[in-house]
Parts: C-alpha cells; sequence; structure tokens
C-alpha cells in the first residue's frame, strides 16, 4: 500500500472544510476559496488533490446530475438534495438504501450486478422558497398576477 503524504495543499483544502462554512463544494468553488487566500496555487492542483482525497477515502465524491461534481466531508452513506433556485446540495434525512435492495429491485430484474447509485432530489430550499415569496408580493404590489403552476419533484408533481 502507498502511504500517502499530507501536502500543503491537502491542508488548505481541509482547512475549508474544517472551517464549516462550506460542507458540500464543487472543485471550482473549492479553487476559488483557497486561491484568494494563497494565490499561487493552481487550478488543476486543486482538481488533482480534490481527487485524490476521495480515492483514499478522505472526502466523498457527490455526482450531481447537471451540475459539477462535488466533494463532502460526511463519508457515510447517505443522500442529498440540491436547490433548484441557488444551485446549494444538502444532505437528505432518510432510512439508507443499500446495494443490496438496489441490487434486489432492480438488478435481479433486468440482469445487472449493481455496483453503486446515485439518489438525488431536487427542490426549493427554505432560503429560496423565502426568497420567492417575497418577490411574489413585490411583484403582486406592481400589478401583476401570479400564475398557477406545478412543481416537480423527481417523480412527484405538487400543485402550486
Amino acid at each position: 500500500m502507498k502511504i500517502k503524504r499530507n501536502t500543503i495543499q491537502r491542508c488548505f483544502i481541509s482547512e475549508v472544510f474544517g472551517a464549516g462554512k462550506e460542507h458540500h463544494i464543487s472543485a471550482e468553488r473549492m479553487f476559488e476559496i483557497v486561491s484568494k487566500k494563497h494565490p499561487m496555487i493552481g487550478r488543476a492542483t486543486i482538481y488533482r488533490n480534490l481527487a485524490a482525497m476521495a480515492e483514499d477515502g478522505k472526502l466523498r465524491r457527490i455526482e450531481v446530475p447537471g451540475g459539477p461534481d462535488c466533494f463532502d466531508t460526511f463519508l457515510h452513506d447517505h443522500h442529498h438534495i440540491r436547490c433548484g433556485d441557488c444551485r446549494n446540495i444538502f444532505d437528505v434525512d432518510m432510512e439508507h438504501i443499500s446495494l443490496d435492495d438496489m441490487h434486489g429491485k432492480i438488478g435481479d430484474k433486468r440482469g445487472f450486478v449493481i455496483e453503486g447509485f446515485v439518489l438525488a432530489f431536487r427542490g426549493i430550499c427554505p432560503k429560496c422558497q423565502e426568497r420567492r415569496k417575497k418577490s411574489t408580493k413585490s411583484l403582486n404590489k406592481e400589478g401583476a398576477s401570479v400564475v398557477e403552476g406545478t412543481v416537480s419533484v423527481t417523480e412527484t408533481t405538487i400543485s402550486v
């Protein structure tokens, strides 16, 4: 087993996660944050180190449909929801779905060997819901009408 050393670049990355302000972060966002404090660091260095830290099991890579992969410090199996407005990613507290469950429900029926899966929810976070309410109120004050519609959350449609 090859021992990976803890480089100064990895320390910079760990500092960002350790500050607690960023929990789910893309490589580009990590580069923006680290380069403000350490302008000589290269974008490729950040990308390479995040990928290596995920491969080493120090971070978890989150596949984000329709967006860049993000990295998470919570290593246990869990799911995520992405806000359609601000694009931030949040953890979802729910009963864990195991690979065995997926193999039994999907793999056996389709002939696949399930190696992993991504369960990603879409929705609107509380901050963005509040922002939408305020913008709707300001539109109503200006004489605009509010149009009824539907919001799609995964497979379920909720009438508004």
